[in-house]
């Protein structure tokens, strides 16, 4: 259980970077 919250907590980290990344990307354009 402590493992899956574990990975939750990384891809939920990735997918908060992807989203800012993506903004970003799209102010710049």
């Amino acid at each position: 259980l402590q493992r899956h919250r574990m990975i939750y907590a990384a891809v939920a980290e990735l997918m908060d970077h992807g989203i800012h990344a993506l903004s970003i990307d799209a102010t710049e354009n």
